[in-house]
């Protein structure tokens, strides 16, 4: 683990400065823009956020076919030139589909607050211009970590971390409009794209002179596709437990769950640097034992994330109401530091999950965890209300934590199936 070292913390601090630069420049931005025209801002930054899943999980299977392939091969070009030409495509699809959505969001009030129109106007427009750029540095960012190189695409993370948390602060001082903070957010995308393209330019050059192949239409979209259900589905069940807690007889206890989970949830940020850099490693283990190699970074890895969140998960469970009294107030931790203890525990487990599940993506396994993500979907779905309406709150957090932990061992089952059959076939 210990060549790991680096890029983990490297694409760790990357996740964790834009929350860092957030937690400074929300308060200010509400103050400068507005409570109502701030809402609208979020609405723009959900859409960047929500849309970057849309890339049909091509960025993941960019990932896996870059790290496939010798590094500036033939093969590697075929693979960036078909996976960047279907982002382009799909980026310019979602522009349109956002620019003629404009009537809709319009006539719903977001205008309202906007200085009219106008303004809004222009920020859609921008919004839509911004959609190729997002998902184009999806695409580079896959290229580049099936390279191994982590540095480019945490640079990129920062940078727009500052062009959408820290640049409006002074923006808003000389042009307090909406539009302007949109044109810094595809400003931003447009200065992510160029270093990450600059960082792979000779693939990049390389896959301009060659021609792209039907079969790497299909392998590509064969694994994405598959990639792209989970990336549907998974925040369907991270997030939906909110509206059916609005929607039930303790809608007014809302925040008392919301507000743990956004917390402890940022502890994510762990297991996700440290997959990010393990899964192209995984990818690239060959031989008769790559199932043996690459299950036993997914074991190392899982290890280290066990040691390091295992004590900040005790102390939150012991903690939990001296630190929500302190930073809310007594009365608000009385009733959320049990859903605040079952999340923490929850996302431990979470965490786990995260090494199996690249693991399994690793070998080609995006179907498998497709399908157990559809099977885990009516289940909560139906599982949810019960447990809400039998024990509250703490119920909906029970649910949660059932939930992740039938995903961790689910995964874990299909990893260990997946290492017996590698080794078996091996022996034979």
């Amino acid at each position: 683990m210990r060549r790991i070292g680096a890029p983990v913390l490297i694409t760790f601090s990357s996740l964790v400065l834009p929350l860092a630069m957030a937690a400074w420049s929300v308060p200010l931005i509400i103050d400068r823009l507005g409570v109502v025209r701030f809402g609208t801002l979020t609405l723009v930054w959900g859409v960047f956020g929500y849309f970057s899943l849309f890339d049909f999980g091509i960025g993941r299977a960019l990932t896996k076919r870059v790290a496939e392939c010798e590094s500036g091969s033939p093969q590697a070009a075929v693979a960036v030139r078909v996976g960047l030409l279907l982002l382009l495509g799909l980026g310019v699809i979602a522009g349109l589909m956002i620019a003629a959505s404009y009537p809709l969001l319009r006539d719903s009030g977001l205008a309202k607050g906007s200085e009219g129109s106008p303004e809004f106007y222009r920020s859609i427009i921008w919004l839509a211009l911004g959609m190729p750029l997002l998902l184009l540095g999806t695409g580079l960012r896959g290229v580049l970590e099936g390279l191994g190189r982590f540095s480019p695409p945490a640079l990129a993370r920062i940078i727009l971390g500052i062009t959408t948390f820290a640049l409006p602060v002074p923006l808003l001082d000389i042009w307090p409009t909406l539009d302007v903070l949109v044109v810094g957010l595809v400003a931003g995308r447009a200065l992510t794209l160029a270093t990450q393209g600059w960082s792979c330019h000779k693939l990049l050059e390389m896959a301009l002179r060659v021609q792209g192949t039907r079969a790497e239409v299909r392998e590509i979209l064969g694994f994405g596709g598959w990639m792209m259900v989970s990336n549907l589905v998974s925040p369907l069940m991270v997030y939906v437990d909110r509206f059916v807690i609005a929607a039930s007889s303790v809608a007014s206890q809302l925040a008392y769950y919301t507000t743990p989970f956004e917390l402890v949830t940022r502890l994510l940020v762990l297991p996700a640097s440290v997959t990010t850099v393990l899964f192209p490693l995984m990818v690239q283990a060959q031989g008769t034992d790559r199932h043996q190699t690459a299950g036993r970074m997914m074991v190392r890895g899982m290890l280290a994330t066990l040691l390091v969140l295992l004590p900040v998960v005790i102390a939150g469970t012991v903690f939990a109401s001296d630190f929500l009294g302190w930073w809310l107030s007594p009365e608000f931790a009385a009733l959320a530091v049990a859903p605040t203890v079952l999340l923490c525990w929850g996302v431990l487990l979470n965490s786990l999950a995260q090494f199996p599940f690249s693991y399994l993506l690793s070998m080609g396994r995006a179907k498998q965890i497709a399908i157990l993500h559809l099977v885990e979907l009516p289940v909560y779905f139906i599982n949810l209300p019960w447990f809400l309406e039998t024990w509250g709150i703490v119920g909906a957090a029970i649910a949660w934590v059932a939930r992740v932990a039938f995903d961790f061992l689910a995964l874990s089952a299909l990893s260990a199936i997946m290492r017996f059959s590698g080794v078996r076939k091996r022996d034979e």
